[in-house]
């Protein structure tokens, strides 16, 4: 079932808003569509889901493709009520100027899941860009600026956008909102190449473990730009910030995921029992409820590698009491392709998925081998909060 976010306009009531006087107050409210609506149709379930916000901003107009729309709200947050269906931020309809023979027309830009803004701590979220555009007398189309965790993974969003609903008034009625993945994402897979007859191990060895995978030089920052209000686009895109002089420029950082980085196991790596030891055949090590890498679309670049840490074990069981001995510790690094056979750049784009397979050395100095399989992920519709934080347990 394909679930869209909707826009109602109203407060809830039966009433009909088109026979409301223009100064009673009605409050802007979102439901699932479908929920509820038709028989036999499941209800969601949010028991078990983390985030339950999302962020709109809405701007006013008094004519379409005036071009000169007013900001009305600025990253209102609205929340699930118990119901599971209907969300609310505490933002109300402009009642109607009796001086002006039009009524405001409003248009809407969600993204989710919410964050708290420009200068919350950890916030992936930001609207710099936005409000340089406000302090700079030329309010264009809304940016928001997308930072995405570089250390602590497990605290990555699932950063998704819903296509602007244009031009709305208090009666039009409902208008779809469906949030769509901003962002790509990537998979680890791994297993151990043995010098020795049938993989056997040598020496001293009895298990291999993965214990940090960096990638280098990846995009960590860029700006999600919705069209200009009226200008008849539903969709949006993606851009390059700028520095205090305009220009465009293009951060990189390097993205970590470790093992046993916390206590409580929400390191992304496999980091617990027996599926942290790694075998002949390549088994994932992103630890899918603890954490997720999700990268922001762009073109690989020259340069960028994948480096891997892994640990040569002992492992004893005596009893109850196992120990576990670090002979040695090793590190590869790999550059990844940059160009496909044709000479042609690589990307990961929205909704991609790459899985990335690597092989380490165990017994003899080889060298990491790695390969990448890509695929499509959901580029429709999704349902609300379907992973939107990296600590969900729901496929991407």
């Amino acid at each position: 079932m394909v679930v869209a976010v909707v826009l109602v306009c109203g407060c809830g009531s039966a009433a009909d808003p088109s026979r409301e006087p223009d100064d009673t107050p009605r409050e802007i409210s979102f439901r699932i569509a479908g929920a509820g609506a038709s028989r036999g149709e499941p209800e969601l379930d949010f028991g078990r889901l983390q985030q339950r916000h999302f962020g709109v901003f809405m701007s006013l107009e008094r004519d379409p493709y005036d071009n000169h729309p007013a900001n009305y709200v600025t990253n209102a947050d609205f929340h699930c009520l118990p119901d599971n269906k209907t969300f609310v931020g505490g933002i109300y309809w402009p009642l109607k100027d009796p001086a002006q023979p039009k009524d405001y027309i409003a248009s809407f830009f969600a993204y989710a899941p919410y964050q708290s803004g420009r200068d919350a701590l950890g916030s992936q979220v930001r609207f710099d860009s936005y409000l340089k555009e406000i302090a700079a007398g030329h309010p264009g189309p809304l940016k928001l600026d997308v930072i995405p965790e570089t250390d602590n993974i497990y605290r990555q969003i699932d950063f998704c956008v819903a296509p602007p609903a244009y031009d709305l008034t208090r009666t039009s009625g409902p208008a779809s909102m469906a949030f769509y993945h901003a962002m790509g994402r990537v998979k680890l897979k791994a297993a151990y190449v043995s010098s020795l007859e049938g993989g056997k191990m040598p020496g001293d060895v009895t298990h291999v473990r993965v214990d940090a995978v960096k990638f280098t030089d990846l995009r960590s920052h860029r700006v999600i730009c919705y069209p200009q209000p009226g200008g008849g686009i539903d969709d949006f895109t993606w851009e390059d910030p700028t520095d205090e002089n305009g220009d465009t420029v293009t951060p990189r950082n390097t993205f970590t995921l470790k093992r046993n980085a916390y206590s409580d196991n929400t390191s992304p790596l496999i980091n617990a029992g027996e599926e942290q030891y790694l075998g002949t055949e390549p088994k994932a090590i992103i630890n899918e409820s603890a954490g997720v890498l999700y990268v922001l679309p762009q073109t690989l670049v020259e340069g960028m590698t994948l480096e891997v840490t892994y640990s040569l074990l002992k492992r004893t069981v005596s009893g109850a009491t196992e120990t576990v001995t670090v002979l040695s510790t090793r590190t590869h690094e790999y550059a990844l392709p940059w160009q496909d056979a044709d000479g042609n750049p690589q990307e990961w784009t929205r909704a991609g998925i790459y899985t990335y397979t690597f092989k380490v050395p165990v017994g003899f100095n080889g060298d990491l081998t790695v390969t990448m399989e890509s695929e499509e992920g959901d580029t429709g519709p999704i349902k609300p909060y379907d992973n939107w934080h990296s600590g969900s347990d729901k496929e991407f």
